[in-house]
């Protein structure tokens, strides 16, 4: 993709890391290559705001759809740290058949 757009590969990752963003030129050479708008690339609806969180279900409580809207703020990397902190901290195999052998 970097050499179909002309752009160094430590350039894109960059972008796609989050470390760095697009400059406007940028923007408009990605929407291009992507066939979509601008405005689609960033994600901006019709009514021309950012949607913060998804669409959810009334099942979400206000705390949760908070920890959406802040983890969707941190860049890929840090993103990750949170996926594998929650991965460490849910029950094992072993534990959840331990616990339903005790019920």
């Amino acid at each position: 993709m970097a050499e179909q757009l002309n752009i160094s590969i430590p350039t894109l990752s960059h972008w796609e890391c989050d470390y760095q963003e697009p400059a406007f030129k940028d923007l408009i050479m990605l929407s291009t290559f992507f066939n979509v708008t601008v405005d689609e690339l960033l994600g901006i609806s019709e009514g021309g705001t950012v949607p913060t969180v998804l669409p959810v279900g009334e099942s979400y409580t206000r705390e949760e759809r908070r920890l959406i809207e802040d983890y969707r703020q941190l860049n890929h990397y840090k993103q990750e740290l949170i996926k594998n902190n929650i991965k460490a901290m849910l029950p094992t195999e072993a534990e959840s058949a331990q616990k339903n052998n005790r019920n």
